[in-house]
């Protein structure tokens, strides 16, 4: 979700975890953090970086009897100071998701859909992507992914407004495994976005089409 963007991958806190197995074949493992984190976000006037405090999270994954098949479901929520959407430059953000993922020795399938409330600007965010992959050979896979967002602007006011399409992806992957720690890498996008850095729009026009493509490698040791 826009990485770079109103994310962050560490937490300034703590983090706990814990294994649940019952007597079953079902199993599940929850995790909980507080902290706070920075972010980064895109404003008329560039690049801003506000910080997020008093944030509470946790998320838990729920492994099934079929091997490969899982669904999880999360939630975080905190305050933020220094944000470039109200004029005040605080807010209050909570967020809730759900997913569902199975890996099978050829095949793998992932979705997640997430739902953002940002309560001062009064603006809710939703997304969700479906992924597939299969394994053709031991080196050759094949991937595919849908991935979709819409932004609710001004929620149960009368000047409500929804933006269809906030950014739309649909994207073709290959990988080839020249060996077992070489892997070349090729994806094409068919986007549709409002979120892009040249001849910005208001907030709903027609999302413009960017299609890209990328080649890379990847090597571990």
């Amino acid at each position: 979700y826009q990485e770079g963007s109103f994310t962050s991958e560490t937490v300034d806190g703590l983090a706990l975890r814990q294994s649940i197995s019952p007597a079953s074949s079902w199993n599940a493992e929850a995790s909980a953090y507080v902290g706070g984190f920075s972010m980064v976000e895109q404003s008329d006037n560039g690049l801003v970086k506000p910080r997020a405090e008093k944030t509470l999270g946790g998320q838990v994954w729920l492994n099934t009897p079929i091997s490969g098949l899982r669904f999880g479901a999360g939630g975080q929520r905190f305050d933020l100071t220094g944000t470039a959407l109200v004029s005040d430059q605080k807010d209050s953000w909570k967020t809730y998701y759900v997913s569902g993922e199975y890996v099978g020795s050829r095949i793998k399938l992932q979705s997640e859909y997430r739902k953002t409330m940002i309560n001062d600007a009064n603006v809710h965010f939703k997304a969700y992507y479906v992924y597939g992959g299969v394994n053709v050979t031991s080196r050759l896979s094949l991937h595919g992914q849908f991935d979709t967002s819409a932004l609710d602007i001004g929620v149960d006011t009368p000047g409500e407004f929804r933006v269809e399409k906030y950014y739309e992806d649909w994207t073709a992957g290959v990988t080839f495994a020249v060996r077992p720690d070489v892997v070349l890498k090729g994806e094409y996008h068919w986007s549709k976005s409002q979120l892009l850095e040249t001849n910005i729009r208001p907030l709903g026009a027609p999302s413009r089409p960017v299609n890209y493509g990328i080649v890379s490698m990847s090597v571990s040791f």
